[in-house]
């Protein structure tokens, strides 16, 4: 069965008694293992114990998938309830968890984390299917749930955000929930001494984050500036950032582009319709904001826009290098506008 978005909290703060296998996945792969550690957190007593809580990964070449069955039907040591967190990949161990599924009641609940399976995995397809187990998909944060976030540790922490600290925050973060989470504890850290936080405090601090990697390169993309696009592709990439969260950031920021530009046909004059986006565009960012709606029409917009989606879709399905892929795809998206 699939858990909604607005079940996913009570669900992983505990687990129905019934439920055989839970799957978490999706690109958000700091999401993906926050869920699954709170899950086994609330599972067992002791995340500490390793008769408690087993950890293996699918795929490795000593922990194939044929150990899933044997791992969850091992008994432990002790007394309590027990955990098995599995990482898979792409594999297709379906088979494997239709015995666990169809079999005696194992004795550990299975916690698979993985990345983003399409609709037509075969494991996302029997687990989705069946009552007995869970599948959480975890999708890139709102500026909603960012703004919720920041605002959670601060009241924990009894630090005071400004409005301009928590627009610019929710423009900045979002590309992994892991690096949100680094980030969002280093500012509150920060802002604790005087209890309150600025943005010029909250710039300061993310100037060399993942987070600011993706914004630069987003620009730089639609800058059309080659030497900076390869610059700060390579820097995301020593930090961790997919593919698949940089094109969909450069995809808002097309649409975005678009809103505007549309709005400006319309009668608006620029900074009315600017002014209307939300979030609202950095101020550091608004001169080349500005800038792009003179490059990019609505023509060249939606072209982008189809060439990016295609890139997605050819880095999900694992056809071409992804990488290869990705980097064609940043610089024929640069190239656009001077091509026409």
């Amino acid at each position: 069965m699939k858990i909604t978005t607005k079940d996913v909290p009570s669900f992983v703060q505990n687990p129905p008694p019934g439920v055989r296998v839970v799957l978490v996945y999706g690109e958000d792969s700091g999401q993906v293992q926050e869920i699954v550690k709170t899950i086994s957190n609330n599972v067992i007593e002791n995340t500490d114990d390793p008769f408690a809580l087993k950890t293996i990964n699918v795929g490795n070449a000593d922990e194939n998938s044929s150990s899933l069955y044997d791992e969850v039907n091992s008994q432990s040591l002790g007394f309590g309830k027990t955990v098995v967190s599995a990482k898979i990949g792409s594999e297709d161990i379906s088979d494997e968890l239709k015995a666990i599924i169809e079999g005696p009641i194992p004795a550990s609940l299975l916690v698979l984390g993985g990345q983003y399976l399409p609709p037509k995995s075969p494991v996302r397809q029997f687990l989705e299917k069946s009552p007995l187990a869970a599948v959480i998909p975890c999708y890139q944060d709102t500026e909603r749930s960012l703004l919720d976030l920041v605002r959670a540790a601060a009241r924990e922490e009894n630090v005071r955000v400004s409005k301009d600290a928590e627009e610019y925050l929710v423009n900045r973060l979002g590309a992994d929930r892991l690096v949100t989470r680094q980030e969002i504890e280093k500012l509150m850290l920060f802002g604790k001494k005087a209890q309150k936080l600025s943005v010029d405090d909250a710039r300061c601090l993310l100037e060399d984050s993942g987070a600011m990697s993706v914004d630069e390169l987003v620009y730089a993309v639609t800058d059309g500036n080659y030497k900076k696009v390869s610059l700060y592709a390579n820097r995301a990439a020593e930090e961790g950032v997919s593919s698949i969260v940089i094109i969909r950031a450069i995809q808002r920021h097309l649409y975005r582009l678009y809103q505007v530009s549309q709005a400006v046909q319309s009668g608006k004059d620029i900074a009315e319709a600017m002014g209307n986006l939300k979030p609202r565009v950095f101020f550091t960012f608004k001169a080349r904001f500005q800038k792009q709606l003179g490059i990019w029409t609505p023509s060249l917009l939606e072209r982008a826009l189809h060439l990016l989606l295609k890139t997605e879709i050819n880095c999900k399905t694992g056809q071409m290098p992804e990488r290869a892929v990705f980097e064609r795809c940043l610089f024929r998206t640069a190239q656009l506008p001077k091509r026409g």
